[in-house]
């Protein structure tokens, strides 16, 4: 059975945090043993040195510490004087090496010690190994007198023996929470995740893209995972619905030619009819079917462009001399006795694709003769303001009212029955497509009964 995610952190944390308590303890054990030991050096020395202090020759004796008769007058030892304190064992010794004062619980085996001032000495007994540290005392009357300390190696080993326990007992409990609390950071951490899984499920089981995984606020990486799904999810979502009404409007769009072909087709078929009722049904077929091969033509560059499918080539261009040349090419058709002008800045460069500017242009002039007055006027004027570049497209037809403005870009709009003329219904759609491909924008500001104005900015 797979472990999961959340199990494995937690396993891989706990084995690299037993590691690393373990190497700790090794390198506490070994500190801990070098600076115990120096701590007992430390408490032997500083502790004959004071008990050293504590010993004076005096002529005669007194109540101030205890008096011992040493060469015709005494040895007073001050109650400063510790014989045993921090587990250091202190006496006072002759030039015989004979006790004069103090603890001496192994004199018996350290007769042959010599007393050396200065430094410490280890001595290996038959009940254990020991310290020394002795301290040749000099002044008037004490010539031949030494204080000698002397502590057990088990003091070092009794303190080292209470960390070992005390490590025991603490760091397997430190383990314990350690590993607990990175169990529910893990599953913390993982809740992204677990969020992205449960929102995919439900996506596959419904059979929706409406679903998000709407995370709370956060900077990490998985919140932007997370948000980055929500941002793809929106995406598939109006992909999904525009290819949903895509597919709509063309099947509504074929629906009337296809409904007319075989209409006419049915017609030629089953009644007797002359050779010039032959012709009106073959080029009413002829019409339906150069509009439909014109509206999946439309279709399909529409696709194209909308879904970045094909490679489009930038390049530096001359945008005065393209738009001139568009407007020259469509003011000789003279449709329906409209009038175009047309108020072009020279030299005004540009990068982009020449063949989808140019229908772009083709398409908004067109859509001026379209619905266009008839006998009326277009104006085209192009300037350059800085690094902006403005083409706007001016006709005095039968305008747009201000409820139907945002929808004209719409694949297949038609505001009405009096802009249902001839036409795919894709024209300003694909104009819009080729204006974000150029990283600019197509508005437009119309009332009705007084013509439109469309402004190709970018």
């Amino acid at each position: 059975m797979a472990l999961k995610v959340r199990t494995k952190i937690t396993l891989w944390y706990s084995v690299i945090l037993v590691l690393i308590m373990a190497v700790l303890f090794l390198v506490t054990m070994y500190i801990s043993d070098s600076v115990i030991l120096n701590n007992v050096m430390d408490a032997l020395i500083e502790t004959v040195a004071e008990n050293s202090g504590a010993v004076t020759y005096r002529l005669q004796s007194s109540d101030d510490g205890v008096s011992i008769a040493y060469n015709g007058a005494y040895i007073v030892i001050d109650d400063d004087f510790r014989s045993l304190y921090r587990g250091v064992y202190t006496a006072l010794y002759n030039s015989s090496g004979n006790l004069i004062y103090g603890e001496d619980f192994i004199s018996a085996q350290l007769e042959t010690i010599e007393p050396v001032t200065g430094r410490v000495q280890t001595v290996q007994t038959s009940s254990g190994t020991y310290y020394i540290f002795d301290n040749i005392l000099t002044g008037t009357g004490l010539d031949g007198l030494w204080v000698r300390g002397i502590v057990s190696e088990s003091q070092k080993n009794d303190s080292l023996s209470f960390i070992v326990r005390l490590s025991i007992l603490v760091m397997p409990w430190i383990v314990l929470l350690a590993v607990a609390g990175g169990y529910f950071i893990a599953g913390r951490m993982l809740d992204p995740i677990n969020k992205i899984r449960e929102t995919a499920d439900e996506i596959s089981s419904e059979g929706t893209l409406s679903r998000r995984i709407n995370l709370e606020s956060g900077n990490d990486e998985l919140h932007l995972l997370a948000d980055t799904f929500d941002m793809m999810l929106d995406k598939l979502e109006k992909m999904f619905e525009s290819e949903k009404q895509f597919t709509s409007d063309a099947s509504h769009e074929l629906r009337t030619p296809v409904a007319v072909i075989m209409a006419q087709c049915e017609y030629a078929l089953g009644e007797s009819c002359s050779r010039e009722e032959y012709m009106e049904t073959l080029e009413t077929i002829q019409r339906q079917g150069k509009k439909m091969s014109d509206i999946i033509s439309d279709m399909l560059e529409f696709t194209r462009i909308e879904q970045k499918t094909t490679d489009v080539s930038m390049a530096d261009l001359d945008f005065s001399k393209l738009v001139a040349e568009t407007c020259d090419e469509m003011a000789a058709i003279g449709e329906r006795g409209i009038t175009l002008t047309a108020d072009i800045e020279p030299g005004i460069a540009a990068v982009g694709n020449a063949g989808l500017l140019n229908r772009l242009v083709s398409n908004l002039v067109s859509n001026a003769y379209k619905y266009g007055r008839e006998g009326g006027h277009i104006d085209v004027k192009l300037r350059r303001d800085g690094e902006k570049i403005s083409l706007t497209v001016a006709d005095d037809g039968v305008g747009i009212s201000a409820d139907k403005l945002d929808k004209i870009f719409n694949r297949f709009y038609r505001a009405d029955a009096s802009r249902s003329r001839a036409g795919t219904g894709l024209g300003l759609a694909i104009a819009r497509e080729i204006a974000h491909l150029h990283g600019g924008e197509i508005t437009v500001s119309s009332a009705e009964g007084e013509g439109s104005i469309f402004i190709f900015e970018f």
